[in-house]
């Protein structure tokens, strides 16, 4: 009896020592879910800090925490492949997207960034592809019409990207993203004041943005606002002093006020910097025509072929010298030297022709040549 009293007490303690299993309830369930959800989050936000510092192996691997913890996390899967294309890792970053959309086949904003990728890697039938699966789902997606525009825009038709950055732009017009993209896209079709509005506007917000004062600048120039693009380039060279084009383009907009003297030191300016940059000679030589100073822009002509021989453009600017000094010789009733000069003009641009590729320039060179047959015959018959 000693002996079974003892033994009753331990069975009776044990018992009691056994802890209460409570049946996971509903409450306790959304309970851990939650806590997951946190827990992503937190991982997101570090990933999120390591990629802006392009950390990209400590954002991966807080990203795919992330997405362990919350397997629908879109913004953690963006991220993921972002990393991954900041290390050049194109192949792992489309694995990222896709694995992701094996598991959340509905999700259109990760749908959108591997189109993006295919896109960058100028992969475009699959870019256009998956942008219009996108799109299918729904057809309402800014930043997916967005990314159409930008995808036509790479491939130069430009008519087709105007289209959806239009669309883009009806259903989000307060993003100055597309706007932007909007209005350089009008700035290139020659719809400039329509470019002028929309750029305006994103200048608005972001007033020291380089790349918005340049695009708006050439929307005034085109516009012969050349004041107005006068201010949008001072202000780009105020921050960026060796901007090389924009030297051009300022000196482009003084011409047009014919302030001459100051766009002819532009344009030097623009040589110093950049003594081969054959846009600048272009300018220069253009100027030099328009005053006149025909000596001056032949022998800028000659020092830019010295450069650049098999240049087409400048062959066919020697014969626009050309056959400026030929009409200023036949109106000084000199007929001889106003022939040679036009001989001379032809067989410029006949080089042009031959070196040429453009289509609009050849055209151009061919307009010279008729012009300066038309005006030779003239001064042949007065001659006699």
């Amino acid at each position: 009896m000693r002996r079974i009293i003892p033994l009753l007490i331990v069975v009776f303690l044990v018992s009691c020592s056994q802890p209460e299993v409570k049946p996971q309830t509903e409450e306790t369930q959304t309970e851990s879910n939650s806590n997951k959800v946190s827990q992503a989050k937190l991982y997101y936000s570090f990933g999120a800090d390591y990629l802006m510092k392009r950390n990209y192996d400590d954002a991966i691997m807080n990203f795919q925490r992330a997405l362990k913890e919350s397997t629908g996390f879109e913004s953690a899967a963006i991220g993921l492949g972002k990393a991954y294309q900041g290390k050049k890792e194109f192949a792992l970053a489309e694995q990222a997207y896709k694995d992701f959309l094996a598991k959340n086949p509905k999700s259109v904003k990760v749908q959108v960034a591997l189109a993006n990728l295919y896109r960058k890697l100028k992969k475009y039938d699959l870019a256009e592809k998956v942008y219009f699966d996108a799109l299918k789902k729904d057809s309402s997606l800014a930043y997916c019409w967005d990314g159409l525009g930008n995808l036509e825009e790479d491939l130069g038709h430009l008519e087709k990207a105007k289209e959806y950055y239009e669309k883009a732009y009806k259903l989000d017009p307060k993003n100055k993203g597309i706007a932007f993209r909007l209005g350089s896209v009008y700035v290139r079709t020659g719809e400039s004041s329509k470019a002028i509005k929309l750029l305006e506007e994103v200048k608005d917000v972001n007033p020291d943005d380089i790349e918005i004062r340049v695009k708006l600048g050439d929307a005034y120039n085109d516009t012969k606002q050349y004041a107005k693009a006068i201010e949008e380039y001072k202000f780009v060279l105020s921050k960026i002093p060796n901007y090389v084009s924009v030297m051009i383009k300022l000196g482009k907009a003084y011409k047009g006020l014919k302030k001459y003297t100051l766009a002819e030191n532009m344009y030097k300016e623009a040589l110093k910097h950049e003594p081969d940059n054959l846009s600048a000679y272009y300018s220069l030589i253009d100027l030099y025509i328009t005053r006149k100073f025909y000596t001056k822009a032949m022998n800028t002509v000659n020092e830019a072929l010295k450069k650049a021989p098999k240049d087409a453009i400048l062959w066919a600017l020697k014969g626009d010298v050309y056959f400026r000094k030929g009409l200023a010789e036949m109106k000084k009733e000199n007929w001889n030297p106003a022939i040679a000069l036009f001989d001379k003009a032809i067989a410029a641009y006949s080089k042009s022709i031959s070196l040429c590729s453009n289509n609009e320039w050849k055209n151009y060179a061919r307009k010279g040549i008729a012009q300066a047959k038309k005006y030779k015959k003239q001064a042949l018959d007065l001659r006699w």
